[in-house]
């Protein structure tokens, strides 16, 4: 299962640090990973040249995700810990959860 980790400034709570926008700076093998998880072709190679810039925002108790490149822009919105179904940006049903490691 792909993982995501940010690690924390001292003294502060996980969540802050990962608010605010963050921009891409390069993937290894993202279309193999992308192959093994079912997305077509045409897709993995369009996925694969998108540098997409990531913001995160507080919305009640849940995070907001928004992801947006030239191709298309994706909202996702949950809680942290939780798993929740969602479509992917390429129509695929999923499961999903956040969580913080230390």
């Amino acid at each position: 299962m792909p993982t995501m980790g940010f690690s924390a400034a001292q003294g502060m709570p996980v969540e802050q640090d990962i608010l605010g926008k963050w921009s891409f700076l390069s993937s290894e093998n993202f279309e193999a990973y992308l192959k093994e998880a079912g997305v077509g072709m045409l897709t993995r190679k369009v996925a694969s040249t998108l540098k997409p810039t990531l913001e995160f925002a507080r919305e009640g108790d849940q995070l907001r995700m928004t992801s947006t490149s030239t191709f298309k822009t994706y909202v996702s919105k949950f809680k942290i810990g939780e798993t929740f179904d969602e479509k992917t940006m390429d129509g695929r049903d999923v499961s999903d959860r956040y969580q913080f490691e230390e």
